[in-house]
């Protein structure tokens, strides 16, 4: 079982269940969220992953990979366990990644607000963001005690780092 522990917050997909929903059998996978003394458990489908991963992708560069949908449901427990170990995989990739684990999409979808209130204060908020930026970071400065974060600019293209190069 592939598990993930950050600052004594683990999650692991250790196994699936088959039921049966209006007639139909669906398969869900297990998610076992463990933030210091809580623990919760929670199924999510093959679909929700496949949501989560349609939020997430194009606001994060290099998301993991979620294995692919197939064209037919799979029948057979040794494929379905090994698109279990994948999903196990893929959630575990996405909570080594600080952005990534404190996206509000993730954290709703292992309902972190609903078991650990406590983690509700710590959540980041996105205040902005700079797409197209033709410049790129140098340096940055961070004081903890303000809340600021200070970051040294300069332009990326070559003939101007060239002349400034010359030049100083």
């Amino acid at each position: 079982m592939v598990e993930s522990t950050i600052a004594n917050f683990r999650v692991a997909l250790p196994k699936f269940e088959r039921s049966v929903v209006n007639g139909k059998e669906i398969v869900f996978f297990q998610l076992q969220i463990c933030s210091g003394r809580k623990k919760w458990k929670i199924n999510k489908r093959y679909s929700d992953f496949s949501e989560l991963d349609a939020t997430m992708r194009p606001k994060f560069s290099n998301m993991p990979v979620l294995p692919p949908k197939t064209w037919t449901p799979l029948k057979y427990d040794k494929d379905i366990e090994d698109r279990r170990a994948k999903l196990s995989d893929y959630v575990v990739a996405i909570m080594n990644r600080p952005d990534m684990r404190c996206f509000s999409t993730f954290r709703n979808f292992i309902e972190l607000e609903r078991y650990c209130q406590a983690s509700i204060a710590f959540a980041p908020v996105k205040l902005s963001e700079i797409s197209d930026l033709q410049q790129g970071g140098r340096d940055f400065k961070i004081c903890w005690s303000k809340g600021l974060m200070f970051v040294a600019m300069s332009d990326m293209k070559i003939a101007s780092r060239l002349d400034s190069y010359i030049t100083n």
